[in-house]
């Protein structure tokens, strides 16, 4: 009786639009790759689910697996569970059939990776790197070698092949997928008329940022406006590198961080809108509740990344325990440059913001707070207001804050 060859299966796990998008690429090519090879079978959900349950066949397909990829990128910063029950069960099944968990980061640097996932050797694909061929011949080298003997590839032949590849489509589809994760060349930036200074900031720093802040709809955990702060904090414990992060008696006061690249400030603001209107802070006649020497209207923003002035400035319980209804990325960056009351120098920062729909009886309830002087624009009246009369901030977030339905 013929003994039946081993199947190895390729597992390629992923959670989201972004990184199923990622998993599509690596499938095309292990399917490519693998074509000869009948006892490999390549395992990505998107493409190989039959009827049924679709949860008893990805339960079936961790036990085979050899080697599983798990792809993360900034959509799973908080770590998706279903994510995170496929990473458990295809390392702990490639365990026992012999072979391992890999990681690929898309656009996401290792800091931000969670344990025990931190800890594995893995592979990336990052913006503004010639390193990305490389790491996706090695990421396949890596698979390959850890099939059984008689399902892997001649190594040499497979890397010729992937560099083939890579170059016929991976690279220009990955590209795409990174430029739609984020964008900054379509992104629209805006610019206070104080804000010329020389403002230094490499460009896949501000991604990294901006990937962060734009992912927060994705897995938003904020009820209401009080824990929009801790939303911010967990961008910076998983997105932001601890070398850009800075604490001072102040901020540790306040349970906050500054986030310093190059010298300049990195930091975050909140708009508030009902669809219809916006809510801006007089800043003119709310001096007591800043330290930035500024006299034009403005959304909320902080020194620290945290963002945990909100309730300061906003101190109404009815409108901090309202509801919120969605949120979404604001793209771009508000490039500012501020005279700071505590000192003589100026202060330069770039900020990343998010839109929060509320109710409109949540934003009349914010303008009762006393701890500032708030008003509620009408959103086209408030895109006729003069530039020289808004905060760059402010005039990003009314720029892109959409005419909903109240």
């Amino acid at each position: 009786m013929t003994e039946t060859a081993a199947v190895d299966t390729i597992f390629i796990s992923y959670s989201k639009r972004f990184t199923a998008q990622v998993g599509q690429v690596l499938y095309d090519a292990l399917t490519t790759l693998y074509s000869g090879k009948k006892q490999v079978e390549i395992f990505f959900s998107a493409a190989s689910l039959g009827a049924g349950s679709f949860e008893k066949q990805i339960r079936e397909k961790l036990k085979q697996t050899r080697v599983a990829i798990s792809v993360l990128s900034p959509e799973n910063i908080k770590g998706s569970p279903w994510l995170m029950y496929e990473a458990g069960g295809s390392a702990l099944a490639a365990e026992i059939n012999g072979g391992e968990l890999i990681p690929y980061l898309f656009c996401r640097h290792r800091s931000a990776v969670e344990e025990p996932i931190r800890t594995l050797n893995n592979y990336q694909y990052q913006l503004d790197t010639e390193e990305n061929q490389q790491q996706m011949i090695a990421l396949f080298l890596q698979v390959n070698k850890t099939l059984r003997p008689e399902n892997r590839l001649d190594s040499l032949q497979l890397e010729s092949r992937v560099g083939n590849l890579w170059n016929g489509n991976i690279a220009e589809r990955l590209a795409k997928i990174a430029k739609d994760l984020y964008d900054p060349s379509a992104s629209s930036v805006e610019f206070s008329l104080d804000s010329r200074s020389n403002v230094i900031v490499d460009p896949a720093i501000m991604t990294t940022v901006q990937q962060g802040v734009a992912m927060l709809p994705d897995d938003f955990a904020a009820k209401t406006p009080r824990d929009l702060e801790d939303q911010f904090a967990n961008v910076l414990n998983f997105c932001i590198p601890p070398d850009w992060k800075v604490q001072n008696e102040t901020d540790l006061n306040y349970d906050a961080t500054r986030v310093i690249i190059n010298g300049t400030r990195i930091s975050t603001f909140a708009s508030f809108t009902d669809g219809q209107n916006i809510l801006l802070l007089d800043r003119a006649k709310s001096p007591g509740v800043t330290n930035v020497i500024n006299q034009r209207y403005d959304v909320f923003g902080s020194v620290q990344f945290e963002n945990r002035s909100i309730k300061k400035k906003i101190n109404s319980a009815a409108f901090l325990d309202a509801p919120i209804k969605a949120i979404q990325p604001l793209y771009g960056a508000a490039f500012e440059s501020n005279q700071v009351r505590t000192h003589d120098d100026g202060e330069t920062a770039v900020m990343f913001g998010i839109s929060v729909l509320m109710s409109p009886q949540a934003l009349l309830a914010a303008k009762e707070s006393t701890g500032a002087a708030l008003l509620i624009f009408p959103i086209e009246k408030a895109k006729v207001i003069a530039p020289e009369s808004l905060t760059s901030k402010a005039r990003l977030a009314i720029a892109q804050t959409p005419l909903r339905a109240v």
